[in-house]
């Protein structure tokens, strides 16, 4: 556990390798090859982000056989092929998936903090040397710091570096002949790496770890450890918006359209997980929402593990706990000596609050994803969701419901009050829906975002999907343009929903993702 404020993503990281001038020879199989990855920071709303940007690598000429050399540029490849049934890393060979032997996964939680170990070996099961590209699923606020790579005899290791001792490594490479190359992000929660030279029959053991900050909602710590990508739907054209604001641009190039990858339906590969715990207070129960676990009450601690030999992948694996808070203030502190310097994480929870809601009349928009991605188990969960909430609309509420695939709809003109009839209308309208087509936000974010709510309502949009979208930086500019007095809360339906969409929307629209 590092109790640090530094919190963020990846900025995507892959390294490329070729043959360098000075390797030569079968003895050099032996020798280390080392890289060297910089690490740029910037704060991002409420986190820092630690962008991953910089990688030099060199590749060594093996077994008296040249290595097939990867392109100098990322971009001089053209697109990646798709990243299907990706589950909890992937290692794909010339766009093909490689065998996997074995995955295993260690977290360790002090308080609000989680460190993440993940090790992954695979094999290339062909005859050629060949190019391999790492896709691991990550946390949207995860930053990795430490990654291993040992590819036959070759060992790899990356060191994080500050910004200018980084620039000063790149520059020393660059002046001696070794490739460098500056690259970004596939997406703020998936972290790809790239890797050449990889000879028949050798196996590619990955080293990846990284901190992530808990969740805490309701009263409750949550941890999620991606297992999945759920495929990203990228509209055929940037919407009227994109032009006149100045932002970020989605990468294009290396993510497919209309989809990145296929939906999944076998199980995937299975996977070894192994949490421990320690939260500073007494428990009142761990919930392990989708995966059968063992957990192991250790007195000052806890020990979870998945439980079963063939462990599925497709869906992500999350640890619920509440702790048990009195009437009085808790305290948790939690220390860690690294390089000499003792560090210490305050751990604070305030009491239970019994005092009666204040309510308020509200003008609700509900959102409901009908897309291609939402098919099956999704949409029911959805269609649910949406029936408990239209239950759960009281006297003078006014409210509508607005469901999108390639195209958009709503049940009513202008949002209606609450009435025994339009409530029946409303059950009616999505016990029929059924999904299928493209996953079009954009238009129904507009439609949501139109017109202002009376003075007396408060106006809430709660948008329900799975986020699988690729244009996510053109809706976060809508949403903040658009926005005014309402809220715009999300819900994450499915086993692996884009959580760096629905949490940065919810952000953007001053409200909550909840799931």
């Amino acid at each position: 556990m590092a109790p640090t404020n530094d919190r963020g993503a990846p900025r995507r990281a892959p390294w490329l390798l070729e043959p360098h001038p000075a390797a030569q020879g079968p003895d050099l199989a032996q020798r280390l090859a080392r890289a060297r990855l910089a690490l740029l920071k910037r704060r991002e709303s409420r986190w820092p982000w630690l962008p991953l940007c910089l990688l030099l690598a060199t590749a060594l000429t093996v077994g008296g056989h040249t290595p097939r050399a990867l392109a100098e540029d990322a971009g001089a490849r053209g697109g990646l092929s798709d990243f299907d049934d990706v589950g909890a890393g992937s290692l794909f060979l010339d766009g093909t998936d490689a065998t996997r032997l074995a995955t295993d996964v260690e977290i360790q939680v002090n308080g609000l903090v989680a460190r993440v170990s993940v090790r992954q070996s695979f094999e290339n099961p062909g005859a050629d040397w060949v190019e391999g590209v790492y896709v691991f699923p990550l946390p949207e606020l995860a930053a990795v710091d430490r990654l291993r790579m040992q590819v036959g005899q070759r060992v790899i290791d990356v060191e994080i570096l500050e910004r200018k001792v980084a620039q000063t490594v790149y520059a020393q490479a660059r002046d001696s002949g070794q490739l460098a190359s500056l690259v970004e992000q596939e997406r703020p929660n998936l972290f790809t790496t790239s890797v050449a030279n990889i000879g028949p029959g050798e196996t590619v053991t990955i080293e990846i770890g990284y901190l992530d900050t808990l969740a805490f909602d309701a009263g409750k710590f949550s941890l999620r450890f991606p297992m999945t990508i759920t495929p990203r739907y990228m509209p055929a054209e940037p919407g009227p918006d994109a032009a006149s604001v100045a932002r970020r641009p989605v990468s294009y190039a290396r993510i497919p359209s209309p989809f990145t990858g296929r939906a999944s339906s076998r199980s995937g590969h299975p996977v070894s997980l192994v949490v421990d715990i320690d939260a500073g207070f007494p428990l009142d129960g761990i919930e392990s929402r989708y995966h059968t676990v063992r957990i192991d009450d250790l007195g000052d601690r806890y020990t979870v593990a998945i439980t079963g030999d063939d462990t599925p992948a497709n869906r992500d694996f999350e640890l619920v706990w509440r702790p048990i808070v009195g009437n009085e203030p808790g305290s948790a502190v939690f220390t860690e000596t690294l390089d000499g310097e003792r560090y210490a994480l305050l751990l604070l929870m305030p009491p239970e609050l019994n005092a009666p809601p204040v309510t308020q009349p509200r003008e609700m928009i509900f959102v409901i994803d009908t897309s291609g991605s939402m098919a099956g188990d999704s949409l029911a969960q959805a269609k649910a969701a949406l029936k408990m909430a239209l239950a759960r609309l009281r006297p003078g509420d006014r409210f509508n419901v607005v469901q999108f695939n390639t195209s958009t709809e709503s049940l009513y003109l202008a949002p209606q009050p609450v009435t025994g009839n339009t409530r029946a209308d409303a059950v009616r309208y999505v016990r029929a829906l059924e999904a299928d087509g493209g996953t079009e936000m954009l238009p129904a974010l507009e439609l949501a975002l139109e017109g202002v709510a009376p003075s007396t309502h408060l106006r809430q949009i709660v948008f329900i999907t799975d986020g699988s979208v690729g244009n996510e930086e053109e809706l976060f500019t809508l949403i903040h343009a658009r926005l005014e007095n309402a809220r715009l809360f999300t819900v994450g339906i499915g086993s692996a929903p884009n959580t760096y969409f629905m949490r940065k929307a919810a952000r953007f629209g001053r409200a909550e993702h909840l799931r």
